[in-house]
C-alpha cells in the first residue's frame, strides 16, 4: 500500500517513466497495477494513516461503487479519526449515491 502515501498522478508519472526506460507500453503497464484494489484494501486495514491516504486519492478520482459502500461505512466507523470520516461522509454524499 506504499503507493498510497504520494498521490496518484505522481505514481502514475513514474509508471510512465519506468515503461518508456524499459521499453514497454505505458498503459499496458498502468493497467497492471491493482489502484482499486489496493484503495480498498487500505480502508479495509484499519489503520488510520492507510485509510486516511486512500480517502484522500479517492477525492480525486471517480468513485466505483465498491468505494462508496466502504466510504458510507467509514463515515460511521467509530475508530476511524473524525475528519476522515466528514470526508468520507462528504463523498458519499457528493457522489449522489444511496445504498439500497
Amino acid at each position: 500500500m506504499a503507493i498510497l502515501d504520494a498521490d496518484e498522478k505522481s505514481l502514475r508519472a513514474r509508471l510512465a517513466y519506468a515503461a518508456e526506460q524499459f521499453k514497454l507500453s505505458p498503459e499496458n503497464l498502468q493497467s497492471r497495477v491493482p489502484v482499486e484494489d489496493v484503495l480498498a484494501m487500505a480502508v479495509r486495514s484499519r489503520s488510520n494513516h492507510w485509510v486516511e491516504r486512500a480517502v484522500h486519492w479517492m477525492a480525486e478520482r471517480d468513485i466505483p461503487r465498491e468505494h462508496l459502500e466502504l466510504l458510507q461505512e467509514l463515515a460511521t466507523a467509530k475508530w476511524v479519526n473524525q475528519r476522515t470520516r466528514h470526508i468520507a461522509m462528504r463523498l458519499v454524499k457528493a457522489s449522489g449515491w444511496t445504498q439500497g
